[in-house]
Protein backbone atom coordinates (compact mmCIF):
# COMPACT_ATOMS: atom_id res chain seq x y z
CA UNK A 1 0.00 0.00 0.00
CA UNK A 2 1.53 3.28 -1.16
CA UNK A 3 0.43 6.78 -0.29
CA UNK A 4 1.75 10.16 -1.44
CA UNK A 5 0.97 13.14 0.80
CA UNK A 6 0.67 16.63 -0.70
CA UNK A 7 1.47 19.66 1.48
CA UNK A 8 -0.29 22.88 0.48
CA UNK A 9 -0.35 26.25 2.23
CA UNK A 10 -2.35 29.20 0.86
CA UNK A 11 -3.99 30.49 -2.34
CA UNK A 12 -4.35 33.91 -3.90
CA UNK A 13 -5.90 35.84 -6.78
CA UNK A 14 -4.02 38.28 -8.94
CA UNK A 15 -0.35 38.62 -9.79
CA UNK A 16 1.06 38.05 -6.30
CA UNK A 17 0.07 36.84 -2.83
CA UNK A 18 -1.28 39.45 -0.38
CA UNK A 19 1.13 41.25 1.93
CA UNK A 20 0.02 39.15 4.91
CA UNK A 21 1.79 36.13 3.38
CA UNK A 22 5.46 36.10 4.50
CA UNK A 23 8.10 36.17 1.79
CA UNK A 24 9.40 32.78 2.96
CA UNK A 25 6.04 31.25 1.99
CA UNK A 26 5.46 32.91 -1.38
CA UNK A 27 6.82 30.00 -3.42
CA UNK A 28 4.26 27.72 -1.74
CA UNK A 29 1.27 29.91 -2.64
CA UNK A 30 -0.59 29.91 -5.94
CA UNK A 31 -3.97 30.52 -7.49
CA UNK A 32 -7.16 28.61 -6.78
CA UNK A 33 -7.42 27.95 -10.50
CA UNK A 34 -4.15 26.03 -10.41
CA UNK A 35 -5.22 24.16 -7.27
CA UNK A 36 -8.40 23.04 -9.01
CA UNK A 37 -6.32 21.80 -11.93
CA UNK A 38 -4.27 19.78 -9.43
CA UNK A 39 -7.48 18.28 -8.07
CA UNK A 40 -8.61 17.40 -11.58
CA UNK A 41 -5.37 15.45 -12.12
CA UNK A 42 -5.88 13.68 -8.79
CA UNK A 43 -9.44 12.72 -9.75
CA UNK A 44 -8.24 11.44 -13.12
CA UNK A 45 -5.69 9.22 -11.34
CA UNK A 46 -8.60 7.30 -9.71
CA UNK A 47 -6.56 6.97 -6.49
CA UNK A 48 -8.42 7.19 -3.21
CA UNK A 49 -8.05 10.47 -1.35
CA UNK A 50 -7.88 10.13 2.42
CA UNK A 51 -7.33 12.28 5.47
CA UNK A 52 -4.32 11.53 7.68
CA UNK A 53 -6.59 9.83 10.22
CA UNK A 54 -8.28 7.73 7.54
CA UNK A 55 -4.90 6.66 6.18
CA UNK A 56 -3.81 5.62 9.68
CA UNK A 57 -7.02 3.66 10.21
CA UNK A 58 -6.64 1.66 6.97
CA UNK A 59 -2.85 1.31 7.07
CA UNK A 60 -2.81 -2.12 8.70
CA UNK A 61 -5.92 -3.44 6.98
CA UNK A 62 -5.65 -6.26 4.44
CA UNK A 63 -7.92 -4.13 2.25
CA UNK A 64 -5.59 -1.11 2.30
CA UNK A 65 -5.37 0.68 -1.04
CA UNK A 66 -2.97 3.06 -2.73
CA UNK A 67 -3.96 6.61 -1.88
CA UNK A 68 -3.30 10.34 -1.82
CA UNK A 69 -3.52 12.45 1.33
CA UNK A 70 -4.09 16.18 0.75
CA UNK A 71 -2.81 18.34 3.61
CA UNK A 72 -2.56 22.06 4.37
CA UNK A 73 -0.29 23.79 6.88
CA UNK A 74 -0.59 26.74 9.25
CA UNK A 75 -4.28 27.73 9.04
CA UNK A 76 -4.40 30.34 6.28
CA UNK A 77 -7.90 31.59 5.61
CA UNK A 78 -8.30 30.78 1.91
CA UNK A 79 -7.07 27.23 2.37
CA UNK A 80 -9.82 26.71 4.93
CA UNK A 81 -12.53 28.48 2.91
CA UNK A 82 -11.99 28.30 -0.84
CA UNK A 83 -9.69 25.30 -0.48
CA UNK A 84 -12.32 23.38 1.47
CA UNK A 85 -14.97 24.34 -1.09
CA UNK A 86 -12.78 23.06 -3.93
CA UNK A 87 -12.16 19.76 -2.14
CA UNK A 88 -15.89 19.35 -1.56
CA UNK A 89 -16.63 20.04 -5.23
CA UNK A 90 -14.39 17.10 -6.14
CA UNK A 91 -15.71 14.87 -3.38
CA UNK A 92 -12.39 14.97 -1.50
CA UNK A 93 -11.49 15.65 2.11
CA UNK A 94 -8.26 17.04 3.47
CA UNK A 95 -6.24 17.38 6.66
CA UNK A 96 -5.55 20.91 7.88
CA UNK A 97 -2.68 21.32 10.35
CA UNK A 98 -3.46 24.51 12.26
CA UNK A 99 -1.10 26.58 14.41
CA UNK A 100 -2.94 27.76 17.54
CA UNK A 101 -1.57 31.31 17.68
CA UNK A 102 -2.44 31.90 14.01
CA UNK A 103 -6.17 31.38 14.61
CA UNK A 104 -7.97 34.71 14.42
CA UNK A 105 -5.02 36.63 12.98
CA UNK A 106 -5.45 38.70 9.79
CA UNK A 107 -5.28 36.33 6.84
CA UNK A 108 -5.85 33.25 9.00
CA UNK A 109 -8.78 31.06 9.93
CA UNK A 110 -11.32 32.00 12.59
CA UNK A 111 -12.57 29.64 15.32
CA UNK A 112 -16.02 29.61 13.72
CA UNK A 113 -14.54 28.58 10.36
CA UNK A 114 -12.60 25.77 12.01
CA UNK A 115 -15.81 24.36 13.47
CA UNK A 116 -17.58 24.70 10.14
CA UNK A 117 -14.82 22.87 8.27
CA UNK A 118 -14.65 20.09 10.86
CA UNK A 119 -18.42 19.68 10.64
CA UNK A 120 -18.07 19.48 6.84
CA UNK A 121 -15.86 16.41 7.19
CA UNK A 122 -12.41 17.97 7.00
CA UNK A 123 -9.80 16.75 9.47
CA UNK A 124 -8.26 19.37 11.74
CA UNK A 125 -4.75 18.49 12.89
CA UNK A 126 -2.25 20.29 15.11
CA UNK A 127 0.76 22.37 14.07
CA UNK A 128 1.98 23.54 17.47
CA UNK A 129 1.23 26.80 19.25
CA UNK A 130 3.75 29.30 17.90
CA UNK A 131 5.11 27.69 14.69
CA UNK A 132 8.59 27.57 16.21
CA UNK A 133 10.75 24.62 15.22
CA UNK A 134 10.11 21.85 17.72
CA UNK A 135 13.84 21.11 17.80
CA UNK A 136 14.58 24.60 19.17
CA UNK A 137 12.39 24.14 22.25
CA UNK A 138 13.16 22.76 25.68
CA UNK A 139 11.40 19.52 26.51
CA UNK A 140 8.95 21.26 28.83
CA UNK A 141 8.08 23.91 26.24
CA UNK A 142 7.72 21.28 23.54
CA UNK A 143 5.34 19.25 25.69
CA UNK A 144 3.24 22.39 26.13
CA UNK A 145 3.25 23.06 22.36
CA UNK A 146 2.05 19.54 21.72
CA UNK A 147 -0.50 19.46 24.52
CA UNK A 148 -1.95 22.98 24.47
CA UNK A 149 -2.09 23.36 20.69
CA UNK A 150 -4.11 20.19 20.50
CA UNK A 151 -6.40 21.10 23.44
CA UNK A 152 -7.21 24.48 21.88
CA UNK A 153 -8.29 22.88 18.62
CA UNK A 154 -10.32 20.17 20.33
CA UNK A 155 -12.15 22.79 22.40
CA UNK A 156 -13.13 24.68 19.26
CA UNK A 157 -14.09 21.80 16.96
CA UNK A 158 -15.55 19.46 19.58
CA UNK A 159 -13.74 16.34 18.43
CA UNK A 160 -10.38 14.61 19.00
CA UNK A 161 -7.23 15.87 17.27
CA UNK A 162 -4.91 12.95 16.54
CA UNK A 163 -2.75 14.18 13.64
CA UNK A 164 0.33 16.41 13.92
CA UNK A 165 2.66 18.12 11.43
CA UNK A 166 6.03 19.61 12.31
CA UNK A 167 6.53 23.36 11.67
CA UNK A 168 9.28 23.60 9.08
CA UNK A 169 9.15 19.82 8.74
CA UNK A 170 11.75 19.46 11.51
CA UNK A 171 11.77 15.95 12.95
CA UNK A 172 13.84 14.04 15.51
CA UNK A 173 13.24 10.72 17.19
CA UNK A 174 12.79 12.44 20.58
CA UNK A 175 10.17 14.84 19.17
CA UNK A 176 8.30 11.87 17.69
CA UNK A 177 8.39 10.05 21.03
CA UNK A 178 7.00 13.07 22.87
CA UNK A 179 4.31 13.51 20.21
CA UNK A 180 3.24 9.89 20.59
CA UNK A 181 3.25 10.26 24.40
CA UNK A 182 0.96 13.27 23.92
CA UNK A 183 -1.62 11.14 22.13
CA UNK A 184 -0.92 11.84 18.48
CA UNK A 185 -1.34 8.92 16.08
CA UNK A 186 0.45 10.37 13.04
CA UNK A 187 3.31 12.85 12.69
CA UNK A 188 3.95 14.38 9.27
CA UNK A 189 7.20 15.99 8.15
CA UNK A 190 8.08 17.85 4.94
CA UNK A 191 10.54 15.28 3.69
CA UNK A 192 9.41 14.04 0.26
CA UNK A 193 8.79 10.35 -0.23
CA UNK A 194 6.18 7.61 -0.39
CA UNK A 195 4.46 6.29 2.73
CA UNK A 196 3.77 2.56 2.90
CA UNK A 197 2.69 -0.02 5.47
CA UNK A 198 6.33 -0.12 6.59
CA UNK A 199 6.62 3.63 7.14
CA UNK A 200 6.82 4.80 10.76
CA UNK A 201 3.49 6.56 11.42
CA UNK A 202 5.40 9.10 13.52
CA UNK A 203 7.76 9.94 10.63
CA UNK A 204 5.57 10.42 7.58
CA UNK A 205 6.74 11.92 4.28
CA UNK A 206 5.07 14.79 2.42
CA UNK A 207 5.94 16.71 -0.72
CA UNK A 208 5.70 20.49 -0.52
CA UNK A 209 3.54 21.91 -3.32
CA UNK A 210 5.25 24.91 -4.96
CA UNK A 211 3.87 27.40 -7.47
CA UNK A 212 6.11 26.00 -10.20
CA UNK A 213 4.37 22.61 -10.16
CA UNK A 214 2.12 22.09 -13.16
CA UNK A 215 -0.33 19.31 -13.99
CA UNK A 216 2.36 17.04 -15.44
CA UNK A 217 4.23 17.21 -12.15
CA UNK A 218 1.10 16.31 -10.18
CA UNK A 219 0.45 13.40 -12.54
CA UNK A 220 4.00 12.19 -11.91
CA UNK A 221 3.40 12.36 -8.17
CA UNK A 222 0.20 10.35 -8.63
CA UNK A 223 2.37 7.64 -10.23
CA UNK A 224 4.48 7.70 -7.03
CA UNK A 225 7.48 9.13 -8.84
CA UNK A 226 9.21 11.56 -6.46
CA UNK A 227 12.80 10.78 -7.43
CA UNK A 228 13.56 14.37 -8.43
CA UNK A 229 12.19 15.76 -5.17
CA UNK A 230 13.98 13.14 -3.06
CA UNK A 231 17.28 13.94 -4.79
CA UNK A 232 16.82 17.67 -4.16
CA UNK A 233 15.98 17.02 -0.53
CA UNK A 234 19.09 14.86 -0.15
CA UNK A 235 21.26 17.67 -1.51
CA UNK A 236 19.72 20.18 0.90
CA UNK A 237 20.25 17.82 3.82
CA UNK A 238 24.01 18.42 3.58
CA UNK A 239 24.00 22.12 4.58
CA UNK A 240 21.23 21.46 7.12
CA UNK A 241 23.41 18.90 8.86
CA UNK A 242 26.53 21.05 8.65
CA UNK A 243 24.91 24.29 9.80
CA UNK A 244 22.11 22.99 12.00
CA UNK A 245 18.48 23.55 11.10
CA UNK A 246 18.09 26.89 12.94
CA UNK A 247 21.17 28.46 11.33
CA UNK A 248 20.25 27.04 7.93
CA UNK A 249 16.74 28.49 8.28
CA UNK A 250 18.11 31.94 9.16
CA UNK A 251 20.39 31.91 6.13
CA UNK A 252 17.50 30.80 3.92
CA UNK A 253 15.28 33.59 5.28
CA UNK A 254 18.02 36.17 4.62
CA UNK A 255 18.45 34.92 1.06
CA UNK A 256 14.72 34.94 0.34
CA UNK A 257 14.41 38.42 1.85
CA UNK A 258 17.17 39.68 -0.44
CA UNK A 259 15.53 38.08 -3.46
CA UNK A 260 12.17 39.60 -2.54
CA UNK A 261 13.73 43.06 -2.22
CA UNK A 262 15.50 42.61 -5.53
CA UNK A 263 12.24 41.67 -7.23
CA UNK A 264 10.51 44.70 -5.73
CA UNK A 265 13.30 47.00 -6.90
CA UNK A 266 13.11 45.55 -10.40
CA UNK A 267 9.38 46.24 -10.53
Amino acid sequence: MRSVWFMYHEFFDGAAPPAVIPYTLVRYCFSMARFRRHLEVIRHSTLRTLTAAEWRAQRDSPAAEDSIVITFDDGWVRSLTDGVAALADFGFRGTFYVTRDFVGRPGCVTPAQLREDANAGMEIGAHGITHRYFSSLSEGTLRAELRDGRAFLEDHIGRPVKSLAAPGGVWTRRIAELAQDSGYETFATSKPGINTTRTDVMHLRRVGMRNTMDERTIARFCRYNLRKEAFRDGVLDVPKRLLGIERYARMRRDLLRALARGATSAD
